[in-house]
């Protein structure tokens, strides 16, 4: 049924439909409480004679002149209200189909009403015995609605229970020739099908007289409230008690509002006594006395704990899409995507371990990340999606259509192969394997695991299917920004030096790591570089900004420097030099750079810096220090800036280190504390190999999810 208003509706149409003692009225209470809208309202109301032919008895919505040809109806007839007699059955059908054969439509085919509205004959049945025929007109799709079929069967009997006290009472159109025998005899024991039907419902009735503070319930009232109806007191505390505390103030506030609008329209939990939660809707009318001051309130409650958890269910399964999207929408790379798929999928979805592969061109299904699973099980789990690629069981998943398993016997009955057995051994009771399909191509496979066995609902698989698809357009996505990194990486990697010279007396160790973020590379870079009477030149610098402009600069200076590096015979010629090349360049990108100049035979460095990190001097002793050289401006800045030179000694067992910021910046950390961590790095580390030292300082900086690029150029003495 069309809810907000057509709820209120309903209750207001079933409290006075209880009450008609007019044909007419009982069919515009029952027309109204099902309509769209009120104004859309359409019925009509039949009783069953006894020589067995339909009487139209009262109509609503519709001109009567139109309802000529309708007036008797044969229960042979095709028209839905004989049907709904003959089968005993709702009839759903439209306006438009009024037009087959027999009775032409004069009437609702006709009538102002359009083809496609939707209508509902039923048959109006008093233990078993049949009285006649409503038809209503009903909101679009009602057919598939449960919630219409509830109050469709409530409503039916209802109407049956006051047609027969209206058919006994006399109270029919002039001429009707009486009640056929059946109805008189099955009248006689006063028993209907309204009770059973408001209580397939689950509707109770209530009856709440202000003065007294009496309330009346019916027996499946005091179920709904989990009170046994023998126990009723009848109070209005009572009714009050088994309100849930938070909902109190909300109860109170509709029945103040209900005195001045006359409708009491809420819905709350209650409590029952062994501590079970359920909700409830109150639907009612408020009696007014002469005065105009409120009397007693007449209504319906009905038990939606149901429809709330289906709610509840929708909103989290909503929820969870929304999330889902929103955290691939910020995921660039592949392993940002498994990254994204994993914090929801097993918050949300509750699974324990997730797989994510991604199609190769040859078609093999190769991990591209993995959650949960354990070092020793991560090989296992590459090679089954290799295995999988080819499998005939699995040809329709990747063809399109997920598959859901529900406990490890179906699995070991799917899949008894060996090569197909879980990685995760008897950790894994259930699984989700959904096919990533992008414009209706297999872009990989995404494989949640449940600690549990478990089954998946109809609602369950629609959420994974859904899923799946935004999965598969993340990766799709994710694919290209990898494959246009990584060729934007190796260009980046060409520009720095294949090989490094090798200078006598000396040990040197570089790493560069590119930044995390972001499709633009950035500007770092180092070199070293072989001087006139067996000195060596280290340099590094960084270039500002991340992107392809800052790489092509980058690679000009270092090229540069490298071809002049001969031609000066100071580092202060050289980065002096590098600064007015740069002005030259016609860019507004500045650079730091520093130039260490190291005689290994005197055991000196003479270092120039313009604007760079200070280096950073690991002495024999395990001690360590900053090397604060007095430096000019970034290069770029301006043409005749001078650049001083600082000398120090570097003595046996002492390590050099130069760096640019990613090895120790940080979000959320400060400048300082990334230096001061790298200066115990290298103090706690100082008798590693430098190789492996360089790798010890790399590694933290460049696991973070968000770095920036990295360099660093490790120098130490032989001996």
């Amino acid at each position: 049924m069309a809810t907000g208003h057509g709820s209120g509706r309903f209750a207001d149409a079933l409290v006075r439909l209880l009450a008609c003692a007019e044909p007419d009225d009982l069919l515009a209470e029952a027309a109204t409480a099902l309509a769209p809208r009120e104004r859309d309202a359409v019925g009509v109301l039949y009783r069953l004679d006894a020589d067995g032919s339909l009487r139209l008895t009262a109509s609503f919505g519709l001109p009567v002149a139109d309802l000529d040809a309708y007036r008797v109806v044969p229960v042979d007839s095709w028209l839905p209200c004989a049907r709904a007699v003959r089968e005993s059955r709702p009839v759903w059908t439209t306006a438009g189909e009024y037009g087959g054969p027999g009775l032409r439509p004069e009437g609702p085919g006709s009538a102002p009403v359009p083809s496609h509205a939707e209508f509902v004959a039923v048959p109006l049945l008093v233990d078993g015995t049949c009285l006649g025929a409503v038809s209503l007109r009903v909101p679009r799709g009602s057919a598939l609605d449960s919630t219409v079929e509830q109050r469709l069967m409530a409503l039916a009997t209802a109407c049956a229970h006051r047609w027969e006290r209206i058919l006994a009472g006399g109270n029919v159109a002039a001429g009707d020739e009486g009640l056929p025998p059946r109805a008189l005899a099955a009248g006689q024991r006063r028993v209907t099908m309204l009770e059973m039907a408001l209580s397939n419902a689950s509707i109770g009735t209530f009856d709440w007289d202000f003065p007294s503070g009496r309330i009346v319930w019916d027996e499946r009232s005091c179920r709904l409230f989990g009170i046994n109806p023998a126990d009723f007191d009848g109070r209005i505390e009572t009714f009050e008690r088994s309100v849930h505390p938070e909902d109190r103030a909300v109860v109170a506030e509709a029945v103040a509002k209900s005195h001045r609008t006359g409708k009491y329209d809420v819905s709350y939990r209650v409590v029952h006594p062994d501590g079970t939660v359920r909700w409830i809707t109150a639907e009612s009318r408020v009696v007014y006395n002469r005065e105009g001051n409120p009397q007693r309130m007449i209504g319906i409650v009905q038990d939606r704990t149901a429809e709330h958890d289906r709610e509840a269910a929708r909103k989290a399964r909503s929820d969870f899409i929304l999330a889902l999207t929103r955290s691939l929408a910020a995921a660039l790379s592949t392993e940002d995507v498994v990254s994204a798929v994993a914090a929801a999928a097993l918050r949300e979805l509750g699974g324990t371990r997730l797989a994510v592969f991604l199609r190769e061109e040859d078609g093999v299904l190769r991990l591209a990340g993995s959650r949960g699973y354990a070092p020793e099980q991560v090989p296992k789990l590459r090679r089954l999606g290799e295995v999988s690629t080819d499998h005939p069981l699995l040809r329709s998943v990747w063809a399109g259509t997920p598959l859901f398993i529900e406990s490890a016997r179906e699995y070991r009955e799917l899949f008894p192969d060996e090569r197909l057995a879980s990685p995760s051994g008897g950790d894994a009771q259930a699984w989700a394997v959904l096919p990533l399909m992008s414009a209706r191509t297999l872009v990989g496979s995404c494989v949640i695991t449940y600690a549990r066995s478990r089954s998946f609902s109809p609602d369950d698989r629609t959420v994974y299917t859904a899923a799946a698809g935004i999965i598969a357009q993340a990766l799709t996505r994710a694919s290209l920004y990898d494959s246009g990194r990584g060729h934007l990486t190796e260009l980046q990697q060409l520009m720095l030096p294949r090989d490094l010279p090798e200078l006598p007396g000396l040990e040197v160790a570089v790493r560069y790591r590119p930044g995390s973020e972001g499709l633009d590379v950035g500007g770092d870079w180092y070199d070293v570089l072989r001087l006139p009477g067996g000195r060596a030149a280290l340099i590094i610098g960084d270039v500002q900004g991340h992107s392809a402009r800052a790489a092509a600069v980058m690679g000009q200076m270092r090229t540069a420097m490298r071809a002049r590096a001969a031609e000066y015979h100071s580092a202060q010629g050289l980065m002096a030099w590098a600064n007015r090349t740069l002005c030259d360049l016609d860019t507004d990108l500045f650079a730091t750079c520093v130039i260490t100049e190291v005689d290994p035979a005197r055991r000196r460095l003479r270092i120039v810096r313009a604007g760079h990190p200070y280096p950073m001097l690991l002495c024999a002793d395990g001690t360590v220090r900053d090397i604060e050289v007095p430096g000019g401006t970034p290069l770029g800045t301006f043409a005749d800036e001078p650049y001083p030179s600082w000398e120090t000694e570097l003595e046996p067992g002492g390590t050099l280190l130069l760096y640019t910021d990613g090895l120790v910046e940080a979000p959320g950390s400060d400048y300082t504390g990334g230096v001061t961590r790298i200066a115990d790095q290298l103090a706690r580390d100082r008798h590693l190999p430098l190789d492996v030292l360089a790798d010890r300082l790399v590694a933290p900086a460049a696991s973070r999810s968000l770095h920036d690029d990295i360099a660093v150029l490790l120098l130490r003495p032989d001996g």
